[in-house]
């Protein structure tokens, strides 16, 4: 029973001040950096929508533009819900619910940072600075949202400020939603 005891006290005492493999930190810090990026990526997500559209997935305009972040028909198409019509839309919103509007949020984010790659990079290396703030990803990825990715190439090669019907520009997007770390 003593020698039981004995052994039960050491394997505590051994798991207790044994030594911290390198591999558990690292592997902590990388489920760390990947909550922290999620997180980032939720409120990038959620300050689109409240500009959008006050962050209300049923909500259409007369442009034909629909949910909590304002897609058209194109933005559908290009992520995979081109069978999302406005028409069927309006008249029921539950058609194309907020769990699908998110993924295609994620998707459009995706295939525009495609396109954009070299110039997120360039811009970020070169810190570049629009009416004082350093223009990011995110922010491109915002103007490329309002404007499609072939605005925001037109942008940086010409100057051209493209604006949507509301008149809001790729520039202003790209200030307002610049910092974010997605």
């Amino acid at each position: 029973m003593r020698l039981s005891f004995t052994v039960l006290l050491l394997t505590i005492f051994l798991n207790l001040f044994a030594p911290i493999h390198n591999y558990d930190i690292v592997e902590y810090r990388q489920q760390q950096i990947e909550t922290e990026k999620q997180i980032a990526m939720i409120d990038y997500l959620e300050a689109i929508a409240k500009s959008e559209s006050a962050g209300r997935y049923d909500v259409f305009n007369k442009y034909g533009y629909i949910g909590k972040y304002q897609f058209g028909y194109s933005a559908r198409k290009a992520t995979g819900y081109a069978n999302v019509h406005f028409k069927d839309f309006v008249k029921n919103p539950s058609v194309w619910p907020p769990s699908d509007q998110d993924r295609a949020m994620i998707r459009l984010l995706e295939i525009n940072e495609q396109h954009l790659e070299k110039l997120i990079k360039k811009v970020e290396a070169d810190n570049l600075l629009i009416n004082g703030i350093v223009i990011t990803k995110s922010g491109i990825l915002a103007g490329a949202h309002l404007a499609g990715f072939a605005g925001v190439k037109r942008y940086f090669a010409t100057g051209h400020n493209a604006k949507d019907v509301y008149g809001t520009t790729i520039e202003k997007y790209m200030v307002k939603f610049s910092g974010y770390k997605i």
